[in-house]
């Protein structure tokens, strides 16, 4: 065996939620490491491991669709990871049920030791263990704190909004959060004079795209680019330095500017839920709190007026095809449109803003990017077949020898039942005088000598049993192409259900990026045949 092969493969996880940790590595990270490399190198069975590291930096721990921590799981599923060291159990996750399973089945099956310092949890000792009452029980106090802290910042939020007070992370562009105040917004002046001179524009009679020209030809800061050099942070999509007619829609239409404090414009789907929707304007929360205003209540609604006042095309019920919203443009990376054409053909509506980023100038056809899109989906499709009759294969030749292990450990099991009725038989006659003391002692020892040989054997072919028995892990990606029905057709349920999305540079060159790791896609079809 190799030293590679003998040394214990270590991996430490750190996790940090999304408030704590949404810019860059946060110092509760940083934290977590110093403390697990402290660990480590004062505990000598540790010291000499090989270390890996996995980091989830901004993610929630209410779930496990963190990509670190996917990524570690098919690692230890494959045989990768011998031991998975925490801070805690909060930081591998904070849902009661999840965190049991996999503490309780699925790393003892893996054969996976599980280290969580500071609750004092070593899953090597035996006085470890993840049903005891004190593991539970903090798995379920985190899991309860959790969905108790949403519902309170939930309800600090609408205390804040009902008291007038400004609550979202970020200033709009042309505000920015006052320095004695973080609740409340006052004018930047900078980004201010940007948002003042496009409302003259729009006065001036200009469209939307004339506006974005102008911006462009002058270099002027966009929102993203301008709070990225100004902080440090990058907020919202685009930070390319180019303006799109869109961007200046959402400057024209903002009603903040004159003023009124508007916020709940969102909503999540539910408690610990990173998702949002859109709230009707109805339901927005108005507060009677104003800010210094950038642009007159007047102005505004005149530039409302001649935006509503523009030819507007003729709204269509939008037509859901296979790849409706997945297929963007590899240059820009916004999504490309479909041309209504006898031909439809796919077409970057923002590669007049961009200049040198490889936006497809001409378009690519619809047909051509489903024919490449279904024909991974049939080699994928095609490789997890073969994947799944060799599973079965196994399964089958596992079937039949785990039968004969059975049939054998009962035939011992048997012989061993005789035997023991042999030393009965030997005492009785021993102890009625039919046979002599040494002769008795020698038999004994015989008949003891063959029970323990037989006895052994049984414990080895169990050994074995077990060692044999598959580790019936959930794979999330196994689970969905097992799932769905593919029949050689591409179809929507298809293409949602397992594409992120498809890059589309030229004809030439269309690349899938698919929902689940390149990790996970590997430990499916080992060769990674599909890209």
């Amino acid at each position: 065996m190799s030293d590679m092969q003998d040394t214990m493969i270590l991996a430490k996880y750190l996790r940090i939620s999304d408030d704590d940790g949404r810019y860059g590595e946060s110092q509760s990270i940083e934290g977590q490491r110093m403390l697990l490399d402290d660990f480590i190198a004062s505990n000598p069975e540790l010291s000499g491991a090989h270390v890996l590291e996995y980091v989830d930096d901004g993610w929630s721990g209410t779930n496990f669709n963190r990509p670190s921590v996917q990524e570690l799981l098919i690692k230890a599923k494959n045989g990768g990871v011998h031991c998975i060291i925490v801070k805690d159990f909060s930081r591998f996750g904070r849902n009661y049920i999840d965190v049991g399973d996999y503490l309780e089945q699925i790393f003892p099956f893996l054969r996976v030791r599980f280290i969580s310092v500071n609750d004092g949890f070593d899953s090597a000792r035996q006085e470890c263990s993840a049903g005891d009452v004190g593991v539970a029980f903090k798995s379920l106090c985190n899991d309860y704190y959790s969905k108790e802290l949403s519902r309170k910042v939930r309800s600090g939020i609408v205390t804040l909004r009902e008291s007038g007070k400004y609550h979202a992370s970020t200033a709009p562009f042309g505000y920015t959060k006052a320095d004695n105040d973080m609740h409340r917004i006052v004018v930047d002046p900078d980004a201010a004079c940007t948002v003042r001179r496009i409302f003259n524009m729009a006065l001036d009679g200009m469209r939307a795209k004339e506006i974005a020209h102008t911006l462009n030809s002058e270099k002027i800061l966009t929102p993203g680019k301008y709070k990225l050099e100004r902080t440090g942070r990058k907020v919202g999509y685009n930070t390319n330095n180019v303006w799109t007619d869109n961007a200046v829609r959402v400057i024209l239409k903002d009603v903040r500017y004159t003023g009124l404090l508007v916020q709940g414009m969102t909503r999540s789907y539910r408690i610990a839920d990173d998702r949002h929707y859109l709230v009707p304007k109805e339901q927005w929360h108005i507060s009677p709190t104003r800010h210094e205003a950038i642009v007159s209540t007047e102005d505004y609604e005149k530039v409302q007026n001649l935006i509503s006042s523009k030819r507007q095309p003729e709204k269509r019920e939008r037509e859901i095809h296979p790849l409706s919203g997945k297929v963007r443009c590899g240059g820009c990376g916004h999504a490309l449109y479909r041309s209504s054409t006898k031909h439809p053909t796919y077409l970057c509506g923002y590669k007049a803003y961009y200049e040198n980023l490889g936006c497809p100038r001409k378009g690519v056809k619809v047909a051509l990017v489903e024919e490449v899109t279904l024909a991974v989906l049939k080699s994928l499709f095609s490789a997890f077949e073969v994947k799944e009759k060799s599973w079965r294969e196994i399964e089958n030749q596992r079937a039949v020898a785990g039968m004969e292990r059975i049939k054998e450990i009962q035939s011992l099991q048997r012989q061993i039942n005789g035997i023991r009725n042999e030393k009965l038989a030997l005492y009785t006659q021993f102890s009625d005088g039919d046979i002599e003391k040494d002769d008795y002692v020698r038999l004994r020892d015989e008949t003891e000598t063959r029970l323990q040989e037989l006895t052994a054997q049984v414990a080895a072919l169990e050994l074995l049993a077990v060692k044999k028995r598959e580790v019936d892990v959930s794979d999330p990606f196994i689970d969905k192409l097992r799932d769905l029905r593919f029949e050689d057709s591409l179809t929507r349920e298809i293409v949602a259900a397992l594409i992120d999305r498809i890059v589309v540079y030229d004809k030439d060159r269309i690349e899938i990026k698919w929902k689940y790791s390149d990790a996970a896609l590997a430990a499916v079809l080992e060769k990674g045949s599909v890209n």
